[in-house]
């Protein structure tokens, strides 16, 4: 015989003889305790609907002083953009925008966005509100690094 063929027939034995060695293991039922006698707190006196409610009822507010109010009026169309579509700044995102004021009309995106696609995105549904002329994107893709340095080599 060949030396491959003798390899074969070690290995199919050894395979054969740990495949004969395999049990199934009794199947355990889980066992659950009842639950404690006692009453849970609540941490809020507000309903589940109204503390898990989507942003629909966030109303716009006056403009602060100095702020002209078309700029105030765009400032929450993005901000309405942002908290009806949580997908367009996926975690770990962190966007701002802010309204020059100096220039009416022009918005500028800063922070870390997570890939360049969820950038072009968010760069597009910002050019679509009504009211913005142009769009500074400043965004950095990636996640935002920690500020500081720590010594690994220190338990």
């Amino acid at each position: 015989m060949s030396k491959n063929a003798l390899k074969f027939l070690y290995c199919a034995g050894l395979l054969a003889s740990v495949a004969g060695c395999t049990h199934t293991q009794n199947e355990r039922v889980p066992v659950y305790s009842e639950l404690p006698a006692r009453s849970v707190t609540p941490t809020s006196d507000q309903s589940a609907e109204r503390v898990y409610a989507p942003q629909e009822n966030a109303a716009p507010t006056a403009p602060p002083s100095g702020v002209a109010a078309e700029d105030w009026a765009l400032n929450d169309r993005i901000r309405m953009l942002f908290l009806d579509n949580k997908k367009l700044t996926p975690p770990p995102s962190e966007i701002t925008a802010v309204v020059d004021q100096k220039e009416h009309g022009v918005v500028h995106l800063s922070g870390h966005i997570v890939n360049g696609v969820a950038r072009r995105r968010v760069i597009e549904e910002v050019s679509k509100i009504p009211g913005v002329t142009r769009v500074d994107d400043h965004m950095a893709i990636g996640a935002r690094q920690p500020s500081g340095a720590a010594d690994l080599q220190k338990p």
